[in-house]
């Protein structure tokens, strides 16, 4: 019904602003006043236009950001941007979603800093049992921070920690970490591997394992 106000299809009037406002309201509708969006959002453009400008300087800190070191091969993660420019932005096409240079640091750095409205990120990693898969080693992610910082000449960077309870001289990383790399905070997954089955599952409650920690 808005869309047709508005003289666009359904899909056209989903790709808006005023389509992002009808799609807060829905949710509102089913999960109570979760969202701050009035009615009138999904109607008129002006009120969405005037609505952007008031949050213009809003600070934005993304807390889970990735790239992959230069020689990461494993190009199974090419899946991620193909399923993504078939069902969300089919622009991503002509961008060009079948080389690993997508998700390597000079595009990460381009999309999150140029192309985006973050002001400051935190650059991430993950475990898994197989190491080629590690995206970036954690003395990787620290000098990615140092190298941002130091080029922005501002703290625009934090990084994480990567952790991996069970495997072999994994606190003996910890306590690297800790000394050297000084990571602002740590990351772990109790499944052990996010993509597979793993040798090393854990329990944040395992008191052999993780009180140490």
């Amino acid at each position: 019904m808005n869309g047709k106000h508005l003289g666009l299809s359904r899909r056209q009037f989903l790709h808006t602003s005023c389509g992002m406002a009808a799609a807060f309201l829905a949710m509102n509708d089913i999960y109570g006043n979760v969202f701050q969006v009035a009615p009138a959002e999904a109607r008129e453009p002006e009120l969405m236009l005037a609505r952007t400008q008031s949050l213009a300087d809003q600070f934005i800190f993304d807390v889970q950001t990735h790239f992959v070191r230069d020689d990461f091969d494993h190009k199974e993660l090419l899946g991620l941007a193909d399923f993504a420019s078939q069902h969300w932005n089919p622009k991503m096409k002509a961008e060009g979603v079948s080389s690993l240079a997508r998700y390597k640091f000079q595009n990460y750095v381009k999309e999150i800093y140029y192309d985006s409205d973050t002001n400051m990120a935190l650059l991430s990693g993950a475990p898994f049992d197989d190491p080629s898969w590690w995206l970036l080693s954690n003395e990787q992610i620290v000098k990615a921070r140092e190298l941002i910082n130091d080029f922005a000449g501002s703290r625009r960077l934090l990084a994480h920690s990567v952790i991996t309870p069970k495997q072999p001289g994994w606190m003996d990383e910890v306590d690297k970490a800790i000394e050297v790399y000084k990571p602002d905070s740590w990351k772990s997954y109790t499944i052990g591997d996010p993509l597979a089955p793993s040798k090393f599952p854990w329990r944040l409650d395992d008191e052999q394992v993780m009180y140490p920690f």
